[in-house]
């Protein structure tokens, strides 16, 4: 199995042993992982027309022209 040449597929990336290990060290499961990837995909393929509309309403900004706000943490003066 070559990590250069392509992604790995699910299965690959959960037969790795470190995935393994660090699965094992975080207590979660290849049927978690499985379990979560199909709701990602349920939910996006239910909110697929919904985001396409979205989509093409509003066009998007480039990185330059959004505006983040970001709420300091108050100070003790």
């Amino acid at each position: 199995m070559s990590y250069v040449d392509h992604e790995l597929s699910i299965d690959e990336m959960l037969a790795d042993p470190i995935v393994r290990t660090l699965m094992a060290y975080d207590r979660i499961t290849e049927k978690d992982i499985r379990k979560t990837l199909a709701r990602v995909a349920s939910a996006r393929e239910t909110n697929a027309p919904r985001l396409a509309r979205h989509r093409t309403q509003q066009p998007l900004k480039s990185w330059t022209q959004q505006s983040v706000h970001i709420n300091a943490p108050k100070t003790a003066a």
